[in-house]
């Protein structure tokens, strides 16, 4: 979402650009450190227009907050020092033990983050894993699977967002 976000808004340009989405998804992405930060608070500042309603302005704070989580959760390259909340250890190695070595425990611990259950809405939302399976042969192949995989993390972000919201202010 990011990379086409950056070719689409003219903050990233590759030389020969296919039409592909599956091509696009397989070049190399490199962005110096100022382009980087630039095109984030640009993705950022898309990201959330498109699901603010009303009155729901993010604060200074949230925004930080996002971007650090999507700078880690787009390139664990980048140098970062952001910490799981509530933890010692680092986002970007937990994000990538997650990743490679899934458990429901860890699972459960980010479900704790906004952040991530910000992002998990976003991406597995019916209609962009609609357009994220019909994009890719081997998704679509299994179609079925994949949509009713999404359902059901996306149940667990609901579940975990109600839970929140009926929790007592201290």
């Amino acid at each position: 979402m990011f990379r086409v976000f950056c070719v689409d808004s003219g903050l990233y340009h590759y030389e020969n650009l296919s039409k592909d989405p599956l091509h696009l998804q397989k070049m190399k992405f490199e962005m110096p450190d100022d382009k980087f930060e630039e095109a984030m608070q640009s993705f950022i500042g898309h990201i959330l227009e498109q699901d603010a309603s009303e009155g729901d302005d993010p604060t200074t704070e949230e925004l930080q907050s996002l971007k650090e989580f999507l700078i880690v959760f787009i390139d664990f390259t980048r140098d970062s020092s952001v910490m799981l909340p509530g933890t010692t250890r680092l986002l970007k190695n937990e994000l990538q033990s997650l990743f490679y070595s899934y458990s429901h425990r860890k699972f459960g611990i980010f479900l704790e983050v906004p952040e991530m259950r910000f992002v998990m809405a976003r991406v597995l939302n019916p209609e962009y894993i609609g357009t994220l399976i019909s994009k890719n042969p081997t998704l679509n192949e299994n179609e079925d699977l994949y949509r009713k995989c999404a359902e059901i993390i996306l149940e667990k972000v609901d579940s975990h967002n109600g839970e929140n919201e009926q929790q007592p202010e201290a």
